[in-house]
Formats: structure tokens, C-alpha cells, sequence
């Protein structure tokens, strides 16, 4: 498989994700790697606008179309890899969220499900992605992440307390938690996964996973649950009552409808049982937990209301401390959420794939979910250790490439920038002005300034052969 010039950077970076894949042979294991390296400098959604030689666009199909390997292998490398950049910390963060991918499937030839309500029709693959992110912040990669198409209903709204777990869509949070512990047992050393969940998973089947050894759990409470004993029957009101432990701070991010900001929180918390009932099979269950409410109590800006959340955690809180790292925590689990933006519809775009067969586009989405995960690393990397030499993340020829086309006098100098400033150049390539959002440089700006600053960086490469070669 000949290839045009891919960046040293991105060769590394592909050989630390996918080097250890076990596929059934050395060759599509380096073809799995130039596919990635491939998309980590040139990121979009659809084979043709990827690959840059008509020997890569043979190549990325053959690989996808093989019936040799499955889309598994693919993630299992990728999730290892996680786990290597862990570096003996003694709790990570583990997000946990599910999406939908919106695929072209007009006749419904592909082996697609339907996604979305009934009515919309729409066709697509379902997904539950667990992402870890370290103990500062950073995410890392994913661990785990399950993949499915939906069958035809056969079941009526308001069924769900009638079907047994396996039968729910439940399952995949199940799967997700106990495939990630699983990686963490395997490869994460003494690092001790502390999951968090949104509202959707909290329920009983999860609340009982909670208890499994080797792990910590947060959920954001949906159900004013009954409680077993103490003063007050339901828990919303039983944490409601319960003493100030004391006040935080909390970095609210920007969003639709929502002003960035640093929030002061009230935090109260106590130590509840949750009395739990398992409707198919007529048990009821006690789960002994903590719970947490926290909510903004600093001016909230006009129009918006003030954060608030009831949380449930297997994490022991006794102090204000404690209490604190659970909001920390639980505040991680919107890293999830960027994740999805960046693949789906940001820089990896994977929702254009034209792609026929379901096993290449699993393979494909399979691929494409660990190339946003490195966009994001360096997306945060970029905001909270700006002041980092720009070649910590990206080639001396992109480097080049981007002053060049900024007009940046210092080019000859050849002194090398902060990660912070080639990003902002690197988005202001992209169409970044900062007026729009009035925050940081997004995925979107940054995968069109790579657009435009990879082909001078091809000319740059070929130059140097060139002059290096004068007889080619």
C-alpha cells in the first residue's frame, strides 16, 4: 500500500494505538496503521476525502472489507492503549453515555436498525461509549464501548417493568461497566475506575452493579426512590434535609442556553438505604449508598436556571473533601459528550460514511472513535497546558505550514510556539474569530484549519526530498 507523506507524529501515534491489534497477519496489521495515521492528520468522514492516493483509497477499502478480522479487534488495541497512558493513577474517571449514529441507508440494504422515534424512520447504529479521563482532568482515550443495531419494536410504550433486563436496552450500561472493569483489571494496574452516569442509567439493575468490589459509581438520581428506615421515606427529600457540609466551586462550561462561569455550590449530603424493586422476577433489593445534593447558590445569569444535581455515589463521603470530589467527578462526565460531538459531527464526521457492508462500517466507526479521542486530548491539552512546545502534538512540517499560511514573520527563526498558539492559528485557519462562541477553539475550526494546512504541509515534505535528492 503506497502512501503519500504521513507525519512522524502520527505514525507513532498510530503504532501506540493499533501496533499490538491482533489481526491475522503483519500486513493488515501496517495497513491498519497507515489508515489511522491517515486519518489522525487528515480527519473526515468518508473514505475518498481522507485518503490521499488512489493506492490509500484501495488499501483503507480492502482493510475494511476483510472478513478476517471484526471491528472487536480493533477496539480492543485502541482500549489497551487507554490504559497504558494511565501511568499508576490511583482513581480515573470513568464517563459512561450512549448516542446514536445517523447513517445513509435509503434501502435499507445496509443491516442498519432504526434510531430514534418510529415516526422519523431514521436508520443507524446504537452506541455505549465509556471514556477514562484522569484524576487533572485529561481525557484519555476509551476503555470500552459497545456498538448495536436496533430490531423492529415488540414492545409497547410503557412496558419496560415487564421485560427482563436482557431484554432492555439496560444491558449495554451492564456491559460497559463490567468491560471496563474488566480492562482496568487487566491492564490498569492499581488504578481504580470511578464511573460516572447520567440520569438514564439510574436504575435498579445498575444501582446493584454499583456494588461490585474494585470500582466507584456515581449516577445523577431520576427517581425520588423509597428509602428503607430513617426519618424521611423518599430520598430526594431525605437529602434535602440533611446538614451543609460546606461549599465548592464548579467550572460551569458554555452551551446552548448556558453562560460559562465558576459556580459556588451548597453541598449537603447523607447516607441512605434505597429500597428497590424488580418487577419480572417480584424481588426487592436494599442498596446502601450516598447521596449528594448540590446547587448554585452564586447570582445565576438572566434567564438561566441555576445547576443543580441529586447524585447517588458508592463513594464514601465524610467530609467536605470527599463531597467535592464527587462534583469534580460527576462534572467529568461531560468530557463524554465532546467525544461525541467529535465524532460524530465535528472533525471525524462519521456519520458521511457512504460505506455498503455493516462489518466495514463498524470497523470504520471503530476506527474513527480513536482518532476523535486523540483530537479531544489534544483539544484539552491545548486550554489547560498551553504553554507546552507545539511539537508535544504536531509535526515540525505542520508547524512550518501553519505560520506559513498565517504569514507568521518568525517562520525563518525556526523557534518553536506554544501548543496554545499554534492551536489558536491552527483555528483561526479553520475560520475561528471567537466572537461566535466567545470560548475556546472547538473541533469543528480545528478540522477545517488542518483541511488547509495539510496540503502545504505535503509540499513542504516534497520539498525536502527534493532538496535532499536533486537527482530523483
Amino acid at each position: 500500500m503506497k502512501t503519500a507523506s504521513i507525519a512522524p507524529e502520527y505514525q507513532v501515534w498510530s503504532q501506540e494505538e493499533f501496533g499490538h491489534a491482533e489481526l491475522p497477519e503483519r500486513r493488515l496489521r501496517n495497513r491498519l496503521k497507515l489508515v489511522a495515521a491517515r486519518l489522525a492528520q487528515s480527519p473526515g468522514g468518508t473514505i475518498p476525502s481522507t485518503m490521499r492516493s488512489g493506492a490509500e483509497r484501495q488499501g483503507a477499502y480492502g482493510l475494511l472489507s476483510s472478513e478476517r478480522f471484526s471491528y472487536e479487534a480493533i477496539q480492543d488495541s485502541s482500549h489497551r492503549a487507554t490504559m497504558s497512558r494511565l501511568q499508576g493513577q490511583s482513581i480515573a474517571f470513568v464517563p459512561i453515555d450512549g448516542s446514536a449514529l445517523k447513517l445513509t441507508d435509503k434501502k435499507k440494504c445496509k443491516g442498519l436498525g432504526s434510531i430514534g422515534t418510529r415516526k422519523a424512520g431514521a436508520r443507524g447504529l446504537k452506541s455505549m461509549s465509556a471514556q477514562v479521563v484522569d484524576a487533572q482532568g485529561t481525557p484519555l482515550g476509551l476503555c470500552a464501548q459497545m456498538l448495536w443495531t436496533r430490531g423492529a419494536c415488540r414492545y409497547r410504550r410503557g412496558s419496560a417493568s415487564k421485560r427482563r433486563v436482557q431484554d432492555k436496552e439496560t444491558r449495554y450500561w451492564l456491559e460497559a461497566l463490567r468491560k471496563s472493569r474488566e480492562k482496568f483489571r487487566l491492564y490498569g494496574g492499581a488504578s481504580v475506575p470511578w464511573f460516572q452516569l447520567d440520569r438514564e442509567a439510574d436504575s435498579w439493575p445498575v444501582l446493584l452493579e454499583a456494588l461490585e468490589p474494585g470500582q466507584f459509581l456515581t449516577v445523577r438520581s431520576n427517581h425520588n426512590r423509597k428509602l428503607k428506615g430513617g426519618e424521611h421515606p423518599y430520598l430526594w427529600d431525605a437529602v434535602q434535609a440533611a446538614p451543609i457540609l460546606g461549599y465548592c466551586t464548579l467550572a460551569v462550561r458554555p452551551g446552548p442556553g448556558r453562560t460559562g462561569r465558576t459556580a459556588l455550590m451548597e453541598l449537603r449530603s447523607c447516607q441512605v438505604t434505597l429500597d428497590m424493586k424488580d418487577s419480572w422476577r417480584k424481588k426487592r433489593y436494599e442498596v446502601s449508598l450516598y447521596a449528594l445534593w448540590t446547587r448554585e447558590c452564586s447570582p445565576v445569569p438572566a434567564g438561566e436556571k441555576p445547576v443543580e444535581w441529586k447524585l447517588l455515589s458508592t463513594y464514601p463521603i465524610h467530609s467536605l473533601e470527599d463531597a467535592s470530589l464527587v462534583v469534580f467527578g460527576y462534572a467529568q462526565r461531560w468530557r463524554v459528550e465532546e467525544f461525541h460531538h467529535t465524532w460524530k459531527s465535528g472533525a471525524c464526521r462519521v456519520e458521511d460514511t457512504q460505506l455498503r457492508s455493516l462489518q466495514s462500517i463498524l470497523k470504520w466507526v471503530a476506527l474513527q472513535a480513536a482518532v476523535a479521542m486523540r483530537i479531544e486530548r489534544i483539544k484539552y491539552r491545548s486550554r489547560t497546558e498551553p504553554q507546552l512546545p507545539a511539537t508535544e502534538e504536531f509535526s515540525r512540517e505542520e508547524i512550518d505550514a501553519v505560520r506559513l499560511l498565517k504569514g507568521d514573520r518568525r517562520y525563518k527563526s525556526r523557534s518553536i510556539p506554544t501548543l496554545g498558539q499554534l492551536t489558536l492559528w491552527l483555528a483561526e485557519l479553520g475560520g475561528y474569530t471567537g466572537k461566535s462562541s466567545g470560548g475556546p477553539p472547538g473541533t469543528i475550526v480545528l478540522r477545517r484549519g488542518l483541511q488547509r494546512v495539510e496540503p502545504v504541509v505535503q509540499a513542504i515534505h516534497n520539498l525536502k526530498i527534493f532538496n535532499e535528492n536533486p537527482n530523483m
